[in-house]
């Protein structure tokens, strides 16, 4: 396919901001403020290379989670299991993000995603990001390309609304989970695109995806 970027042998999250590869779009005017804005919200800017002059939000709509970044571990290097397998430790009534990709079906349970909230993986070819907010029940699949470039998702310890804001490793751009919307850093205004996904219980899963795949324990 056209535009597909697969994973480097071996690579691991976060990759540095100097490894990006495509030229970066700024979709919003760099606000000339935003550095008073920013020192009275209270964020703790410390270790991050964000570029906060980028913001599509207000920067005081952002409460700390408590976790530190990446404190909540996103999941890198998934394994999977066949559904038999997974049958011998989830429940009939288990809720289970369930998603497909050109054939591909998957079931991300939440009893692992509540411990990592985000897992980065390819799925039918297409590097997507299984995202789970447990303070909203969100469960949201984003397709983790955008320009040519391969982004690698983390928990940023920060929320907005009680959502769950992630960071990537290539700009270190704050986004919103529930939207897919850059909200703060150079990519600030760039959307990422959704794949269809819903909860749905163990039981469902199986009787309807018997050769599906589901993120291992």
């Amino acid at each position: 396919m056209k535009g597909l970027i697969k994973y480097a042998k071996g690579a691991t999250r976060p990759v540095p901001v100097a490894q990006r590869t495509a030229p970066i779009v700024t979709l919003v005017a760099a606000d000339p403020g935003y550095r008073a804005k920013l020192n009275s919200s209270g964020i703790r800017t410390g270790g991050w290379e964000t570029d906060f002059r980028f913001h599509t939000v207000p920067f005081d709509s952002i409460l700390s989670g408590g976790p530190p970044r990446d404190n909540i571990p996103p999941v890198d290097n998934p394994t999977f299991v066949a559904v038999d397998d997974a049958d011998e430790w989830l429940e009939r009534l288990e809720p289970v993000v369930s998603f497909e990709v050109y054939g591909d079906v998957r079931a991300d349970p939440l009893q692992i995603m509540m411990w990592h909230e985000i897992v980065n993986d390819t799925e039918g070819g297409i590097a997507v990001a299984v995202t789970f907010c447990p303070l909203c029940n969100s469960a949201v699949v984003l397709d983790r390309r955008l320009d040519d470039q391969l982004h690698i998702f983390g928990t940023s310890g920060m929320l907005r609304n009680s959502n769950l804001i992630m960071w990537d490793g290539q700009t270190e751009t704050w986004w919103q989970q529930l939207t897919g919307e850059g909200i703060i850093g150079q990519l600030a205004g760039h959307q990422l695109v959704f794949i269809p996904a819903q909860i749905i219980s163990w039981d469902d899963f199986k009787a309807n995806n018997p050769e599906g795949s589901v993120l291992a324990r």
